[in-house]
């Protein structure tokens, strides 16, 4: 009653017969019709409810669930307005009749005829037992095929003239699709049936196939922008032949003259972005640049994406979803809470039990997980089954940090190290004067240091949490695409007579990724717990780039006298020397790497100051700037275009890479 009092106050029957009579003006019949129904239908459905919940209280969200899910269902019974139409229809739900010609779209496989869902909980069998004693259930696999394939007869057999079936042969990823069975099946009932295959891009195909693309005024304008297009990237060379005709339809038609010709201005567009000049330069990003190294790194993938982000500020509205980010940020933050527990009771990762690390794992998602994205993991069952998977990875990642613990000499000095962020504890950031007076300063946070020590002296490595699986690239590195691990090495080494407690210098041990994750293993046989286990072990081995020293490599795996170590990523030969897989660096190329890595800031602050803002995003290989970037609708980016190209990157070998790095630092 609450609700048709407010409707009526708000006179909805009256503005309703107002948009009744619009669209009846405006030749919109059908849409008229709707107009003079929906009023009626709310309140049979308002009836409905009175009938079926009489008096019963109900929450306003139950209410409101009740409420749109009957207006969901709300139909409406039109007539055809007039003789000649085009019904668009969904197969499943339709019932069409007397028609002249039907398309049928999208006939790919697995799509038409659907592919049956997951059982369920009830198997085929069980539905059957249970349908004979008359309770009524969801269809069985079988029944669904039978229904599925009643309903393409059905399809098929409603046009009284023509019939077309088409399917796309590929998705907007440019992945391949299979045509159905159906087709198949069509093809063999008719043999002489004609089959065509329809491009998108003209220029695939000769001259006297090109003509049947003419068609519709609005639908050849791309086809004449594409044949203009590729006639000016080649220099306008070539007989564009009848396209010329259809280009003279455009640009003297009365009707489309105005129309064509905004489409075909776009024929000498250039998406280029003006470099800021100096002073515009200085007032958006200051007289000292402070940044992260991924910001860096973002500049060497795409300048215009850095202007975009640091320039412009530009931020992607906060969505109330959890993604990879969040994910990564809650497992830095449970292993770092797991490992200052450990640091204050004077312990280490090797002193705690199994039992212990499945606790701590509990504890600490259960503390976290209210924290984050505005308590997103505790919003839903869905939510809370992911949490859950969340702790058993942080319980394993525990167990395997365990283990490796107990197989080495390198100990954690310190967790998410501060440079550069000011406050008590922080390292200074990595300084650089440039040439045109502005400073700079690279800071961070540092996921792990890790300290050894023997008769050579004292050595640090870099641990680095991921929750996929990466490797450092050396051509990466000489394209200035990750410099944050080399960044954090020499940040800790030049530092480390200040910062260690015993005040004296340290070498360089090596970079290491750490995957967070919870693998699966497939196992041969019978095989025994300790087994997998091992398996298991061997996913985590950290990949990097270590100190090519075999004392250094044994101090990180004590286990490891010959062949492969299932920690890290090196191996020993029975002579004592390094395998051919092993990724190793010796203190000379690491000091080199270091170098570089000053030597690519440097560049990166001195085209920053200037201005630099080109659309052109990296390319090498199968990776590319634009795959996860939050700014392509700001770029409008288009391979299309002759100005817009990706900046290929040639991959090489570390070996390769390495010798340019040297030649570009002079290192011998």
């Amino acid at each position: 009653e609450a609700v048709y009092l407010f409707l009526e106050e708000l006179d909805v029957p009256k503005k309703l017969e107002e948009l009744r009579i619009r669209a009846e003006e405006s030749g919109d019949f059908l849409f008229a019709t709707d107009h003079e129904q929906v009023w009626e239908e709310v309140m049979s459905l308002l009836d409905t409810f009175v009938e079926m919940l009489g008096e019963e209280k109900m929450s306003l969200s139950m209410f409101t669930d009740v409420m749109s899910t009957g207006l969901e269902a709300l139909q409406f019974a039109n007539i055809p307005p007039s003789l000649d139409q085009v019904l668009i229809a969904n197969i499943d739900h339709s019932r069409l009749s007397d028609v002249k010609a039907t398309f049928i779209i999208g006939v790919n496989e697995g799509v038409i005829p659907a592919a049956p869902m997951d059982e369920g909980m009830l198997s085929d069998e069980e539905r059957e037992v249970l349908g004979a004693a008359g309770i009524e259930l969801a269809p069985t696999t079988r029944q669904t095929l039978l229904e599925e394939q009643f309903v393409m007869y059905q399809m098929v057999t409603r046009a009284s003239e023509k019939l077309y079936i088409s399917c796309p042969l590929a998705d907007e990823e440019g992945k391949t699709l299979l045509a159905s069975s159906f087709i198949k099946k069509i093809k063999r009932m008719f043999p002489n049936v004609k089959d065509s295959f329809i491009t998108n891009d003209v220029n695939d195909l000769s001259r006297s196939e090109q003509i049947s693309y003419v068609a519709t005024p609005e639908v050849t304008l791309s086809y004449v922008m594409q044949q203009l297009q590729t006639w000016k990237r080649y220099g306008f060379e070539g007989n564009l032949d009848f396209w010329w005709d259809v280009y003279n339809f455009y640009v003297t038609s009365d009707e489309w003259k105005q129309k064509s010709s905004r489409v075909l201005s776009s024929l000498f567009y250039r998406n280029r972005a003006k470099k800021l000049s100096t002073a515009v330069s200085r007032d958006l990003y200051g007289d000292i640049i402070k940044g992260s190294v991924s910001r860096m790194e973002l500049f060497n993938r795409c300048a215009y994406a850095h202007f975009a982000q640091h320039g412009l500020s530009l931020r992607e509205r906060d969505i109330f979803k959890l993604d990879a980010p969040d994910i990564g940020e809650l497992f830095h933050a449970a292993l770092k809470k797991i490992a200052d527990k450990l640091l204050r009771e004077n312990r280490t990762w090797a002193d705690l039990s199994i039992k212990e690390c499945e606790h701590l794992s509990v504890l600490v998602i259960e503390e976290i997980a209210p924290l984050l994205q505005r308590q997103i993991l505790l919003s839903s069952n869905r939510h809370f089954y992911l949490k859950q998977k969340l702790q058993q990875i942080i319980f394993r990642t525990s167990i395997i940090l365990r283990e490796h613990a107990k197989s080495s000499g390198f100990v954690p000095v310190d967790l998410e190290v501060p440079f550069g962020m000011g406050g008590t504890g922080s390292l200074p950031p990595m300084e650089f004067s440039l040439p045109n007076g502005v400073k700079m300063e690279v800071v961070g946070r540092i996921d792990r240091v890790d300290k050894a020590e023997d008769e050579n002296g004292t050595f640090l490595r870099i641990i680095d949490y991921k929750s996929s699986s990466k490797a450092l690239d050396l051509t990466e590195v000489y394209y200035g695409l990750a410099l944050q691990m080399l960044t954090y090495l020499d940040v800790v080494t030049s530092n480390a007579q200040t910062w260690m407690k015993k005040g004296h210098a340290a070498s360089p041990a090596g970079v290491l990724y750490f995957h967070i994750h919870n693998p699966i293993v497939e196992m041969k046989g019978d095989a025994s717990e300790a087994e997998i286990e091992k398996e298991i072990l061997k996913k985590f081995k950290m990949k990097g780039l270590v100190l090519g020293d075999a004392d250094v490599v044994r101090l990180m795996d004590n286990k490891l006298s010959t062949g492969s170590s299932d920690i890290i990523s090196a191996g020993l030969k029975k002579d004592g020397s390094f395998s051919a897989r092993s990724s190793i660096a010796s203190e000379q190329e690491f000091n080199v790497l270091q170098k570089y890595v000053h030597h690519t800031f440097e560049n990166i602050g001195k085209d920053i100051t200037e201005g630099v803002i080109d659309i052109a995003p990296y390319k090498m290989g199968n990776k590319a700037a634009c795959t996860f970037c939050n700014f392509k609708s700001v770029c409008q980016f288009d391979e299309s275009l002759e100005d817009n190209q990706f900046r290929s990157l040639k991959d090489m070998k570390d070996s390769e890479a390495m010798e340019k790095i040297r030649e570009e630092v002079g290192g011998e």
